[in-house]
């Protein structure tokens, strides 16, 4: 990834979304460990800010609170990790989303490799 921000602490947050059913749950500890390992060996330095989880359908209130705290300022935030982009959610509400973090300069990375700078 690259850091334009040198000289200044990466701040994160990890987000995951995952079925309501017990093999989902075990999953979504998958997801989280993917997540961490992705960070970890990379970002030394990088400050973990929080989680959000949404156990269930995409929008749920994990990630709809964590939109809602970097629109409003509340969390200041400058990348959001996920496992695959496709735990984000899908079609139009994704693009919203996309316009929110951008307003706010927030990147997705997906551990995969994939950055959004949204």
């Amino acid at each position: 990834m690259k850091d334009s921000n040198r000289g200044r602490q990466m701040s994160y947050v990890r987000y995951a979304r995952v079925a309501s059913t017990q093999r989902a749950r075990q999953m979504l500890a998958r997801q989280v460990d993917a997540i961490s390992d992705a960070i970890s060996p990379k970002q030394e330095g990088w400050k973990h800010m929080g989680d959000y989880v949404d156990e269930g359908r995409a929008g749920g209130p994990g990630i709809m609170s964590l939109i809602g705290e970097i629109a409003s300022g509340e969390l200041d935030v400058d990348v959001i990790v996920v496992s695959d982009l496709d735990r984000l959610g899908r079609g139009v509400d994704v693009i919203d989303l996309f316009r929110t973090l951008n307003n706010r300069g927030v990147v997705i990375l997906a551990t995969n490799g994939i950055e959004v700078r949204a």
